[in-house]
């Protein structure tokens, strides 16, 4: 797969469908942002990189990008539960990521500790009302990862 995969129909169709969300969002007064993935293999993740920050300048949105810090961190640290035991969904320290990216880039703020809750980190099921509600006050406390690793996150550009 290289860079004539931007080439194809379905590209094509992904690229006008992205655009005219994005109008109809600025159109609403929301600010757009695309927010990139991962991607374990290494021959397909500089590709897929190139493609989200295509779509993401034809959108005219913020790009957050994931993938290519992703891959570097998870190389310079690889026993951190990047994964989830299922080998393809965001573990404890990509989610701790996603997280903090978002954070920086919709408030613009520097992230200062690490992304924590109250309670259980993961939730079986909403509540009766169809949301999920955080307790702040549950204990114990649940880190998406160690201090010192948001530490390290917290110097992302």
């Amino acid at each position: 797969m290289g860079q004539g995969c931007f080439d194809g129909d379905e590209f094509r169709a992904t690229e006008r469908a992205s655009k005219a969300l994005a109008e109809k969002a600025k159109a609403g007064g929301a600010r757009v942002f695309y927010l990139g993935t991962y991607q374990p293999n290494p021959a397909i993740a500089p590709v897929l990189v190139a493609g989200e920050r295509r779509i993401a300048t034809l959108m005219g949105a913020r790009d957050i990008e994931i993938g290519q810090t992703w891959s570097g961190l998870r190389q310079a640290d690889p026993k951190t539960a990047w994964l989830h035991s299922d080998g393809q969904h965001p573990g404890h320290a990509t989610t701790a990521l996603m997280a903090i990216r978002v954070w920086q880039a919709v408030s613009g703020e520097r992230v200062s500790k690490a992304p924590c809750v109250g309670g259980e980190l993961y939730y079986h099921a909403p509540s009766e009302d169809g949301f999920f509600h955080v307790d702040r006050q549950a204990t114990p406390v649940t880190c998406l990862v160690a201090p010192s690793v948001a530490e390290g996150f917290a110097k992302l550009p």
